[in-house]
């Protein structure tokens, strides 16, 4: 399986994330279903690791999630760390 993104899907990625974002911090405002979705797809296919420790949807006052690369030191560092 090639797990690079070319052409379209390119252009595609950044138009996704923020989508997922807007998703999470605004759903009165704006939720897509499906790309919320797909959020979980996104680290595997870009070779990243997410990290989040907290969220909105449990209660958190703020939604706070970064992707590192799936071989960095941060990633090496959260690895033993309760992700929501």
């Amino acid at each position: 399986m090639n797990n690079r993104f070319e052409g379209v899907a390119d252009t595609l990625y950044i138009p996704l994330t923020a989508r997922i974002y807007v998703s999470e911090d605004f759903p009165q405002y704006f939720r897509d279903e499906k790309a919320l979705s797909l959020k979980a797809e996104i680290p595997e296919l870009v070779h990243a690791k997410l990290i989040r420790t907290h969220t909105c949807t449990v209660g958190s006052d703020s939604c706070d999630y970064w992707y590192v690369g799936d071989e960095s030191k941060t990633a090496k560092e959260y690895a033993a760390v309760k992700m929501l």
